[in-house]
Parts: structure tokens; sequence; C-alpha cells
């Protein structure tokens, strides 16, 4: 008789040559499962197959993400837990995917959120009070802007930028994110003002300013410069610059409407000169002819000519008059804005409580002051929904 062989079984382990086998190398690994209180979070990944480099496919939240530049990714990092997935590829063949947690936690009390050497505090800029911070002024209330950014530059909501003199909340005159204009009723001596921007991530930014205010004995107080400007059209000065002596709190919108008198322009506004002032035309009294062979630079023109391709209508060129000059004429954002010192402010002129020695530009824009570096002072003539950046240069 014939017997029977149990069948054998085998094992098999197959070993991927070192050559085709996938990894990745991230500075994620060292940092998996921790908790940062950064948002602005950065890291690298690399794939090999081998000692080849390969390309990987990177997603945050399951969203994919392409690198900043080559390996190197940046994040804003969201509340919570924050899933990283990292998977190295060559051609159709793909390697294990490797996965990452970073978890954002705000900054409380304590972390170190106000310190002024915080790599995440926010980035704030008071031009007004850095200028006269320990000096002295002569008229209140005191007009200032507060500009306010996260560190990664974006605009800060106003209701998160407070301003405080002398232990009394400042009135607020124009709040936009980003740009706070506030005024400050000074007391005769020496005066206070805290400035405090929270990013809402537990960074703060605080500051104290000094300013002295020193009332007037006499009724003037001094003197400023003001000029009227439409070199944007290429007619130059409507007003060339002129010492102008101001009084005890005088507001620009009184001192601009006796310099156009004086110069026998009729001005065309709105508001008045104690409220929501806004100069929508300039005219003269006699219906003379002042607008006499305009012409807009050709590298601005550019940039009008530019906006009509990407806008449904046209914006430029619009209709013009001889013997007046404002808002609409020549272009659709066109309008008047003043500068204080070389800033452009987001309240009305009514609000500006002039102080000696304040230099002031009154120019006319033909977009929405991008033409003259006003981009964005939106209370300043400018629409809020029409707010771009300034061009390369002032015409």
């Amino acid at each position: 008789k014939g017997s029977r062989k149990a069948d054998d079984s085998y094992a098999l382990t197959y070993q991927i040559p070192i050559e085709k086998q996938f990894k990745v190398e991230t500075n994620l690994a060292e940092r998996n499962n921790q908790t940062v209180k950064s948002r602005a979070f950065e890291f690298d990944a690399y794939g090999f197959q081998g000692s080849t480099q390969v390309e990987v496919t990177v997603t945050w939240n399951g969203t994919e993400i392409e690198p900043t530049e080559p390996n190197q990714y940046a994040v804003i990092l969201e509340d919570g837990a924050n899933t990283f997935t990292i998977t190295p590829h060559n051609g159709e063949e793909r390697g294990d995917t490797q996965e990452y947690t970073i978890t954002f936690q705000k900054k409380s009390d304590g972390d170190g959120g106000d310190d002024p050497d915080n790599p995440d505090r926010p980035i704030v800029s008071c031009p007004e009070l850095e200028s006269y911070h320990n000096g002295t002024v002569n008229n209140s209330p005191l007009s200032f802007t507060v500009y306010a950014q996260n560190c990664r530059g974006e605009d800060l909501p106003a209701s998160q930028i407070r301003a405080v003199c002398n232990g009394v909340e400042c009135d607020v005159l124009w709040p936009n994110d980003g740009e706070v204009s506030f005024s400050a009723d000074l007391r005769e001596g020496a005066n206070t003002i805290y400035v405090e921007v929270d990013d809402g991530d537990g960074n703060v930014f605080k500051q104290n300013y000094s300013i002295t205010y020193t009332p007037p004995e006499e009724e003037v107080t001094g003197t400023i410069t003001l000029s009227v400007e439409a070199t944007t059209i290429g007619i130059g000065y409507l007003v060339a610059p002129t010492q102008v002596e101001i009084t005890r709190d005088q507001r620009l919108s009184e001192v601009l409407l006796e310099v156009l008198d004086a110069n026998n322009y009729a001005p065309e506004y709105t508001g008045d000169v104690e409220s929501d002032f806004y100069l929508a035309h300039i005219m003269d009294k006699d219906g003379r002819d002042f607008v006499l062979n305009p012409v807009v630079p050709e590298d601005l023109e550019a940039h009008l000519l530019e906006i009509n391709e990407q806008s449904a209508e046209d914006v430029y060129p619009m209709r013009w008059y001889t013997n007046s000059l404002g808002e609409f004429d020549f272009c659709v954002g066109s309008g008047w804005m003043y500068s204080v010192d070389g800033v452009y402010p987001n309240y009305s002129m009514a609000d500006c409580i002039l102080q000696d020695g304040n230099e002031i530009r009154i120019r006319f824009t033909l977009y929405y002051g991008a033409d003259i570096g006003g981009a964005g002072a939106l209370g300043n003539g400018t629409n809020e929904d029409e707010a771009i950046g300034n061009w390369e240069r002032e015409w």
C-alpha cells in the first residue's frame, strides 16, 4: 500500500530593497503632539525613496497645502488640534502616510503675551502720539490714529483697539479694522495716553505716551503750512504752500474755508465746520477757468486703464469742468483728501484740531488716494469697499 505525506507550509518575508523604500524626514516629528502658543507655524517636509529625494504631498486638517518655497511650509494654526500628513511618492509609487498633530492654545496671563520682546506682539503705530510723546501741545482735544495689525500683517478688528487718556476712554472718531482714530480731551499740564491692542490670541501691545498740554495765553497759538494741490492732473497748486496763523483749538475745516476764500475759491461741501465736514468741490468765485490743459501722467493713467479692463464699467476717463474740481471729475474714484504731517487721517477735517507746526496738504486724487499715498484713509473721502493699496509712487 502507498502512504500519504502531510502538506508542508512555508512563510516567506519579502524585504523591499533599500533603494526602493520610502521615508519621510520632517521637523514635525520632534514636535509631534506638542502644544504651541503662536498661530504662525512653519515646518519642513522631505520625501525619499532610498537615497533619492522624491516629491511629497502635505495636508493640513484634511486640505492639501503648497510649499512657500521648496520643502518649506507655513500655516496659521486653527484653535485646538491641527493634523498634518506627509506622503512621499515617486510617479505611481507611494510610501506610507505619516501623521503629526500640533495643538494651538491661546496665551493666558503670565505667558508673556504683553512682553515687548514677544515675537507675536501686534504691530502698532501711532504717528501723532509718537510725534508728540514727551512734548508739548497747545490745542485740545488731540486727534490721533492707531494703526494695528497682528504679527502676520493682518488688520485687527477695531473692537480690539483702545485708547485711554488720564484714565478716561478716548472718544472714537472713526473705527476701521486696522485703523482707529480717537479724540483725547487734554487737561492742563501732564497727560498720559495709554494705547492697548489685543490680537485675540493673548498677544497684547501696551504703550503709554506722555504729552503736556499748555493752554495758550494768546488767541493765536501758532502757524501751520497749508497747500491745495492737483498734481495728479498736471495743473500743480491751486494754493501754494502758505503759512497760516491758527487760533486756540481751531479745526482744519475752518482754516481751509478761510484759505480758499482768500484765494478767490468757493468750496462746495457737506456737513459743517464742526461735524462731518467733507470737501466735495472747489470752484472759482467768479466762475473763471482754472482747470486748464490738464494732463494725467502716463504711468498714472496706465493704472486707471488697467482698472477699466478689470471693471464691468469704465472708471476713466470721466467728464470734467474747467471752472470746478472735485469728486468724480476725470475718474470715478476722484476727490479731495488731506494729510497732516504726511499721514492721511481716517476722520473728517472737522475733527482735526490743528497744532502749531502742522503741515497740511489738501490733495486731489484720481483713485481713492492710491495715487497720492493715501489709500485706505476711509474717513477721508474714500469708500471702504474700494480700499486698495498705494501705487508705486505719488503723483
